[in-house]
């Protein structure tokens, strides 16, 4: 079925008024006005799990940047080498750095997941193999939110999402990446 030809606007409509945004906007809508943005006018809502997403929120709105395409972290390409040979892959961010990226790379590596959190389950265990994935997945994804940092210079960057969410290596890891690429001490915190 065609879904852009459904009447939603007017069928949701017709019950209560309507808004259609883009799932990172609406996520990031909701940490400014319920969640952890609430405190800082200008931040960065930064989404990994099943997918990655970004949006920069300024005074409470979601900056769409000129044709409102903003968010679309998830199709670029992460820069970082590889684990076992040093070869710079031209793959996405998401596909690197994602849940799915996770189980694709370990599988590719023996392992056997059937989700992000099973990969994350194998670190916690001892798996080299993961460990190296996860380690260099957080790395990939903590470089860019540290250039938006430098860059944007938000009070604030809040992270959501499966992986966002998660406890053990991958968090740890992605702070420390991107703790470590942001220039300013100011804005380490």
């Amino acid at each position: 079925m065609e879904w852009r030809r459904l009447p939603a606007w007017e069928t949701l409509g017709a019950v209560a008024p309507v808004i259609f945004e883009a799932d990172v906007r609406a996520a990031a809508l909701a940490e400014a006005r319920l969640g952890a943005g609430q405190s800082s006018p200008i931040f960065l809502d930064v989404t990994f799990g099943a997918g990655s997403s970004c949006c920069l929120m300024l005074e409470g709105r979601p900056h769409l940047g000129t044709h409102g395409l903003t968010g679309t972290m998830a199709s670029s390409p992460p820069g970082a080498p590889c684990e076992r040979c040093g070869h710079t892959s031209g793959r996405s961010l998401e596909a690197f750095a994602s849940g799915p990226g996770l189980v694709a790379r370990y599988r590719a590596a023996g392992g056997e997941a059937k989700d992000g959190s099973a990969v994350l389950a194998a670190t916690a265990a001892g798996n080299e193999a993961a460990r190296r994935i996860v380690q260099s997945a957080s790395d990939a994804l903590g470089s860019p939110v540290a250039l938006w940092v430098n860059t944007l210079g938000p009070g604030a960057v809040v992270v959501g999402g499966g992986l966002g969410v998660s406890e053990g290596l991958y968090w740890e890891h992605f702070r420390e990446a991107a703790r470590r690429h942001i220039r300013s001490p100011l804005n380490r915190g």
